[in-house]
Order: C-alpha cells, then structure tokens, then sequence
C-alpha cells in the first residue's frame, strides 16, 4: 500500500478548523491529518518539523496571514503543495496568491465534498511529482554513467594513440577532461590479485579503485583510466618534469602502501620518462607498460608478444557495429563481427588490450543506440552498471565475441520491440500488463513504462502514437467498462465496485464513472435494469 501523504491545516476558527479535521475521511482520500494551527505564526514551526505534503491555511488569520505563511514555505520548503481558504472573493487576493506559488484557492464556505475533490486531484499531481522527480534522478544517473563510460573510452583511444592531438583536446571539452599540462608522465599499476577467491574480487577491486583515486586527487593532478579487472593508469600532469618525477614516486609509494594495508595486495608499477606533447602520451604509456612488463608477467599473462600497435585500433569498421545495431539481425552477428575485425592483423586478435577495447566500444555503441530509442540502457544492458569491466587475465577472443553478442542480442530485442509498426509487440505486451492489473489501484504510468524499458515520456508518445489514446485514458477506459458489467450483473454497492476495478476513493470513481457515461454508477445500473426488463 503505497504511503499516506501528511496534511496541515492553519486556520483561526476553531469551528471551522474541526469541522475540516473531523468531516473527511483523510486516509479514505490517501492523507494523513498531521496537525493544525490557529494562526501562521505557531504554525510555521510545526510545519517545519511535520514537512507535510499538503498546507491548507484560511487567507486572513492574527498575527501572520495566509498569504505570509504560503510564501515562507514556497520560499524554504518549495515542495509542499498550498490550499488557501478565503471568504474574500476579491481579486488582489486570488492575484497574490497565483503570484506566490499557491496550488489551490478556494472559496468559502467550501464543503468536505469539494475538498475531498481537490485533494484526490493534489494527491494525483504530487504522485506524479514525485515519479518526475524519480526519473529525473534516474535519467542524472544515467548521464553520469554515460559519462564515465565515455570518458574511459576517451583515455583509452588517447593512451593507444588513436586520437590525434588536435582532436584529442576538442573531444575532452564535452566530457570535462583537462588534458592539457606543460609536461605528462604515465604510471601503469597492477593489482595481483591471484591469491584471492572469486567472491573477494570485487571487493579488491573497489577498494583499490577507491584508494587510487583519492590518493591521487590528494597527491597529484591525474587523469585515471580502470583498464580492467585489475589494471589502472595514470595520466600525470605537471609544470615541470623534474617535479613530476619526484611527484610520481611519492604517489606510487602512497598508492603501494595503502592497497596493501586496505587489502593485503601488492601491487606492480611501470613508470614512463616526462613528454611534452598529448601525441607522445600514446608511446608513454607503452613505455610505462614495458616497464611493468617483468614484474607484472606472472600476474597478467600476455596473449601476444607485442603490445598492440594503436594503428591497428584504427582498422576496426566502427561504421559496422551502429549498422548492425539499426537493421541487422541477432542471427547475423557472426557476418557482423567478420566485418568488424577483417581488417585487424591475426596476432592482435588475441591481445588482451584489443579484447578489452571491442569490449568496451560494444558497450558505449548499446548505451547510445539505446538513447536514442529512448530506452534505459542500464535495464537492457546491466553491465553498464558495474563499477568496471571484469576481464579475467585469461579472457579469450572466443569468449570475448560470444560476451559482446550477448549485449548486442539484447539491444537488437529491444529495438524489434519498439519498432514503429502499428501493432508493434512493446504496446501490446503493455496493453495486456494493464488489462491484467487495471484493478490495482498501485497501477502507474511509470510501473507500465518500466514492464516494456521504456523512459515514461518515449513510452506515453509510442503509447499514444500506436493506440490513439493517452495511458490514463486506456486505463480508466479499462476500469468504467469492467465497473459497468459489475453494476448491470451484480448486486455490488457503487463503493464495492470502486474498489474492485482500482478506485481507492468511492467518491473519486463517481465523478470518473459519470464523466464517461454521463451518469452516476447508481443511475447507470437503474437505466440499464429498465431496459432490460421485457
């Protein structure tokens, strides 16, 4: 059942005041009545500890008035929605009031009836609120995820020299890296981590990614890159290359120290000479790989003798991988994936950084195609969400392409499910979602959006789009027509059927039920009885 929402009441006559609390049926309504004032000055304080959801204040009350008290709250508690009582049908009031933020004014004297209405209609906008809300944190965290990933990508290509200097600074403008410094050294470091089983793996691994990058942000001015299970580099950026030495060995000292201490693994480094120019970061970073390369040779395996030439990065059909995503089909990935490495030498096929590379380029490709069909790219492809790629050292290219078509596969479902055909299979599997769950009043648009992973703003136009009505219009339709075979086949009271077709408030279904047939269910069920009599 989902929470009540709490309601304040702020009003100086006391009948009037208890007539309010005593007359409605505040949980019947989905609120709870949390407490009441006789004025705005002893009020605010409570409302400020309550944090109700609702205030309903008379305009004109001792000490401090209405208007005074809603503007205070719009002003440090925004979120709660207003209801301004006045038996002042002026118009310098109802100006006032549109012009501080005021959700409802209405006039006395005003009965239970009347406010029940208006407070079913603020329940609904506050539900809405909140879901708004929720989804727009979501859709934060999705950037922020997108971010990540596309930034990781980024160091990549820079570290593998894919990306010329030039273009490498204009594509670190939009995703907020500062790549430019006087000088730059690489430190490639490996975690061993061996010795440990699988479920402590990925412990190790946060907490190492954890103690790298709060170590460095204390020590030096980094850019990091989480290669993989367990590899990191480190871009360190400086004024002077004699400083950046120095400053290297201090951070990597600190770095060995606390991993080791926070997890009891020793950790290996390679450490390249100071550059001077973004294009020389690519031979830093091979340089800083070499380095690593004898005391990191038991922990990470080599599958090629050679580290990977960054002009065979370039050679992969990136063009190849969007194609198949837009029309190809799943069967198709084995044509697809000859296509996308045909080019690239037999030997960096079954290098570990070229494995990880297509890895992680699959999954930025699932994230933006999925964008842009205004899916959830963390519902269909949940390796989006993990804290890094966990590439065992052992990964294979068999095990690799069988990994991407799995992700693949899973975008390509999602694509055929949103397709723009009029009886497209996303509508329907979601028009039968709500033909079996009209009747639960916790039914919402976002709960219906969710079933078919869609965002609620894509799924209410395809929704629209594809059954000529709007998600509220389908499901009451759903609801009127079940509640009038009740009233025509049963003996059920108005109030019984309400809540057997989802209505929480039998007052609520009345006013739905006469909207769409132009009676009340009472006087439906007594027009249809006489026309069925012979």
């Amino acid at each position: 059942m989902k929470p009540l929402y709490k309601i304040f009441l702020v009003e100086d006559e006391i009948v009037t005041r208890e007539s309010i609390r005593e007359c409605i049926q505040w949980e019947k309504i989905g609120f709870e009545f949390c407490g009441e004032a006789p004025d705005g000055e002893i009020a605010l304080h409570e409302i400020q500890k309550l944090q109700p959801d609702v205030l309903i204040t008379d305009i004109k009350m001792p000490f401090m008035n209405g208007l005074e008290l809603c503007r205070i709250v719009h002003e440090t508690m925004p979120h709660i929605k207003t209801i301004i009582l006045s038996g002042h049908d002026e118009f310098e009031y109802a100006r006032d009031a549109i012009k501080i933020g005021v959700t409802e004014y209405l006039l006395k004297p005003i009965s239970p009836q009347e406010l029940e209405t208006v407070l079913v209609k603020l329940a609904k906008q506050i539900e809405q609120d909140t879901a708004d809300q929720e989804r727009f944190r979501e859709l934060q965290n999705q950037i922020t995820d997108n971010l990540s990933l596309l930034r990781e990508k980024f160091l990549l290509r820079l570290i593998t020299g894919e990306i010329a200097s030039v273009e490498a600074i204009k594509q670190s403008i939009p995703l907020n890296l500062a790549i430019i410094a006087r000088w730059y050294m690489l430190v490639f470091i490996s975690v061993e981590m061996q010795s440990l089983v699988s479920s402590e793996m990925n412990q190790v691994l946060k907490t190492s990614a954890r103690v790298i990058e709060e170590v460095t942000q204390r020590n030096a001015d980094a850019l990091i890159l989480n290669k993989g299970v367990n590899e990191f580099v480190l871009i360190l950026k400086g004024d002077r290359h004699e400083h950046l030495e120095q400053d290297s060995y201090l951070l990597i000292e600190a770095i060995k120290e606390e991993i080791n201490n926070k997890t009891g693994c020793i950790t290996r480094f390679g450490i390249s000479n100071p550059c001077e120019h973004i294009g020389d970061i690519s031979a830093a970073f091979y340089e800083a790989l070499n380095d690593a390369r004898e005391t990191i040779r038991e922990s990470v395996p080599s599958r090629s003798a050679d580290p990977v030439r960054p002009l065979e990065l370039t050679k992969l059909d990136v063009q190849a991988t969007d194609n198949y995503l837009r029309y190809g089909a799943a069967a198709s990935f084995e044509a697809y994936f000859m296509q996308f490495t045909k080019a690239v030498e037999p030997t960096v096929l079954e290098s570990r950084l070229f494995l990880e590379y297509i890895m992680m380029d699959a999954l930025i490709s699932a994230a933006n195609f999925i964008n842009e069909l205004g899916g959830n790219p963390a519902r269909i492809v949940p390796e989006l969400d993990e804290s890094g790629l966990m590439i065992p050292a052992s990964v294979t290219l068999t095990q690799t392409r069988q990994w991407i078509e799995q992700v693949l596969t899973r975008v390509i479902i999602f694509r055929d499910q949103v397709s723009d055909t009029p009886n497209g299979r996303i509508i329907k599997h979601a028009q039968k979602f709500i033909d079996n769950h009209f009747d639960d009043p916790e039914i919402s648009l976002k709960i219906v959006a969710d079933q078919v992973n869609l965002s609620m703003s894509h799924f209410c136009v395809v929704f629209s789009r594809e059954t000529q009505s709007t998600f509220i219009e389908y499901l009451t339709q759903k609801r009127i027509e079940k509640a009038k075979n009740l009233l025509i086949a049963s003996e059920m009271r108005a109030s019984e059927i309400a809540e057997t077709v989802g209505y929480e408030n039998p007052h609520y279904f009345s006013t739905v039920f006469k909207k769409f047939t132009g009676l009340s269910p009472m006087k439906y069920r007594t027009k249809m009885q006489e026309e069925m009599q012979p």
